[in-house]
């Protein structure tokens, strides 16, 4: 499972060592341990034990003992419709000194975004900048894409510029969502462009589904020229185009001879 972000070790009160081969998950983000025994916890703070080098790729490692405020937000949080009084708990736990796991503020920002609450789940991750180590390429992933789809490219900008000051390298998933913001929403070609560079420069290689954003955005602008130059270089790159890409590229050229003949007559 090379490609496990998340792991939960829960109510394992026998476990005295970790998992064999956690190690190898090196895209593992996030590793919560949920009522275990002191002596695993031990073993994973101890900077000379022999289980921390096991977990030393992991940025976020969590270790949970719940409040009954803290039982009470996870109730709201795993129940429909109560979102935005869970976030209004969180404040309160978090302002309280109320331990709140990163999973659940990760849950929380997850459903205040599929809620339409983006300015709420942008306020909850300032919060968790504040109280916590800095948040998971996950939770921003989540952020950006909430506003890139809302059209807000500069609260989207933002998040991303924090996660950069972080040290946090974003990824082709960030780097399209932000592509593909700036070109369908936005129509703002150069900072895609700008960005579409950048990714390059930093080793991240463009798959079809960022270049068919950028193919977008100079479709829309009706430059067919650069559209072709975009395909001739997946094509040295041996990126196939897929049928999302051909439609695009299609009502690119169409768009283009339209306006075309429109300005012959």
């Amino acid at each position: 499972m090379p490609a496990l972000q998340e792991f939960l070790i829960s109510e394992c009160m026998q476990l005295k060592m970790l998992p064999h081969g956690i190690e190898y998950l090196e895209d593992l983000q996030m590793l919560n341990l949920h009522f275990v025994t002191n002596e695993l916890v031990e073993q994973i703070r101890g900077e000379d034990s022999e289980e921390q080098p096991q977990v030393r790729h992991i940025p976020c490692i969590n270790i949970i003992w719940q409040s009954p405020e803290g039982i009470k937000f996870e109730r709201l949080l795993n129940s429909k419709g109560n979102t935005r009084e869970a976030s209004e708990l969180f404040v309160r736990l978090s302002k309280e000194g109320v331990f709140v796991k990163k999973s659940s503020c990760l849950k929380l920002l997850s459903n205040l975004c599929m809620e339409g609450e983006n300015d709420m789940a942008l306020a909850l991750f300032e919060r968790v900048l504040v109280l916590y180590d800095p948040p998971c390429k996950i939770m921003y992933n989540k952020l950006i894409a909430a506003f890139c789809s809302s059209g807000d490219m500069r609260k989207a900008q933002r998040v991303f510029d924090t996660m950069l000051w972080t040290g946090l390298t974003p990824d082709v998933i960030t780097y399209t969502m932000m592509i593909n913001g700036y070109c369908r929403v936005n129509y703002n070609l150069q900072d895609a462009i700008v960005l579409f560079d950048e990714m390059i420069d930093r080793s991240l290689e463009p798959d079809i589904v960022t270049y068919t954003a950028l193919l977008c955005g100079y479709c829309s602008q009706g430059n067919v020229d650069r559209a072709v130059t975009l395909v001739n270089e997946m094509s040295f790159k041996g990126i196939q185009p897929d049928a999302r890409f051909m439609s695009v590229l299609h009502r690119g050229i169409l768009k283009a001879k339209k306006v075309k003949f429109q300005h012959q007559r």
